[in-house]
């Protein structure tokens, strides 16, 4: 049975990370890459505990992109810093690097290419 190819994008709320956690712990599935947009967090405390996560999960291969996209009607600054205090959680910094890929170009290019690329 081959596997399901998905390609995620979220954004820096706690539900997500816990949706990261899911979908790299599904058998049936390979993760072509995950997208972080900064619709309702800040982009650069979301995107680095997605890539924390992805390596303590054993798949530091997936490749992660930052979008530029705005969120029309963003979260409040007191929900929006949440993501800070989950990129300080002490075990996604036992490691003390990063060994997932953040991808250079913009998230919502590197979607187009890859879904455009996928059979």
């Amino acid at each position: 049975m081959s596997k399901k190819l998905v390609l995620m994008d979220r954004d820096g709320a706690v539900d997500d990370y816990l949706s990261v956690v899911l979908l790299m712990s599904l058998q049936e599935v390979e993760t072509l890459g995950v997208i972080v947009t900064p619709a309702d967090y800040y982009i650069q405390p979301a995107v680095s505990p997605t890539r924390k996560i992805l390596d303590l999960m054993g798949c530091s291969d997936v490749p992660v992109a930052a979008s530029t996209v705005r969120g029309l009607n963003p979260f409040p600054v007191l929900f929006r810093r949440d993501s800070f205090a989950v990129d300080r959680l002490p075990i996604l910094n036992e490691k003390g690097t990063i060994d997932t890929p953040l991808i250079s170009e913009p998230g919502q290019n590197f979607m187009v290419r890859v879904l455009q690329a996928a059979p």
